[in-house]
């Protein structure tokens, strides 16, 4: 990472913790020790002209800013009628022509103004506009590798031992197994794991097995296959019955989020014509686990994959925020994913 302060740079591929990581290194460069604050637009959901806006305005309150805008990879494309007439040079658009994403960011990063940094990602840097790319060029394009299952397991560990709790060796293993090397997934467990030990606590395998629940592994699959059947009733009387078991809707929506993800994880890896050999390096799964992920993953095209994390995503940030109660929110977002299927989405 470069010492100079930074106006906007793109990050490509990585995950979750490897785009916190740049991040809060990005944070200290730019204001040292100071509280940063970090502002979120998702650019696939039409936010990238209100991320500039923050940009390009300053803060009384927040004098310290980082505006992140994610998924520039996905931004929909420009008309290209519309395109075509705001480019001819004998015709100048006039101010209230409309202007798609693409151009409200060249114009930015070919004139940077302000002192708030523009942080963009990307899942893959193909599906980034060769316009916005160029634009950038390729200093202010950096590469992100995905988080490994050393590291995950050394960030475990390590946080384990910040709180005085002590995992041991088996119960490392089954949640090592439980979660492979999908970040996410391991970030969430944890979460859980310190929240119910006391400083001075073992956790062993028992405690794991019942805090990360992967016995209702079954379940969350059947809940899958409703979706997919395109059958809402079934779907919910088999989120019903998670309930009923003791489990909270939030968890039943950390489990799918996982499943979601290791789906597209896998998609990809068929897509790729990965040999089977290296399945299980890739995912991070073995067993049944990995020929579940393999088999249902043929079943849903990456787009549909890519929808159903986008709600999931957005249920997420539902509860986070309290907007609604989380049993209605939950069954709003299972209901929505197989509208998903019905609309034609999937598939």
């Amino acid at each position: 990472m470069s010492a100079a302060k930074i106006q906007a740079v793109l990050w490509v591929g990585g995950d979750s913790w490897q785009r916190e990581r740049v991040i809060a290194e990005l944070s200290r460069i730019q204001f040292g020790d100071q509280e940063v604050e970090r502002l979120r637009f998702d650019a696939a959901r039409g936010q990238t002209a209100r991320a500039l806006e923050e940009v390009l305005t300053s803060s009384l309150f927040s004098p310290c800013r980082l505006v992140l805008l994610e998924q520039v990879d996905r931004i929909s494309k420009p008309d290209l009628k519309t395109s075509a007439n705001l480019s001819k040079e004998d015709s100048p658009p006039s101010e209230n022509a409309p202007r798609n994403d693409i151009d409200l960011l060249l114009d930015y990063l070919a004139h940077p103004r302000g002192d708030t940094p523009l942080v963009m990602t990307a899942e893959d840097q193909k599906s980034v506009s060769p316009s916005l790319l160029e634009a950038l060029g390729k200093k202010r394009i950096k590469i992100l590798r995905k988080t490994s299952l050393e590291q995950i397991e050394k960030s475990v560990l390590q946080r384990c031992g910040e709180q005085k709790i002590r995992l041991t060796q088996e119960a490392l293993a089954y949640f090592l197994e439980c979660c492979g090397d999908d970040v996410d997934a391991a970030q969430q467990e944890l979460r859980k794991l310190l929240l119910w030990a006391q400083p001075g606590q073992e956790i062993g395998p028992d405690d794991c097995r019942r805090l990360i629940q992967n016995a209702q592994e079954e379940d969350i699959w059947a809940l899958s296959r409703a979706v997919e059947e395109k059958n809402p009733k079934k779907a919910l009387n088999v989120f019903n019955r998670l309930i009923e078991q003791g489990d909270e809707p939030i968890a039943v929506l950390g489990r799918l989020s996982a499943l979601f993800r290791s789906l597209l994880h896998g998609k990809a890896i068929l897509e790729e014509k990965i040999p089977e050999a290296e399945w299980s390096r890739r995912t991070g799964k073995r067993g049944f686990g990995l020929e579940q992920t393999m088999k249902r993953s043929r079943e849903f095209s990456a787009a549909s994959l890519r929808r159903g994390i986008s709600l999931l995503r957005q249920a997420d940030e539902d509860l986070k925020g309290g907007k609604s109660e989380p049993l209605m929110v939950t069954e709003r977002l299972i209901l929505d994913l197989c509208q998903v299927e019905k609309t034609g989405a999937f598939r």
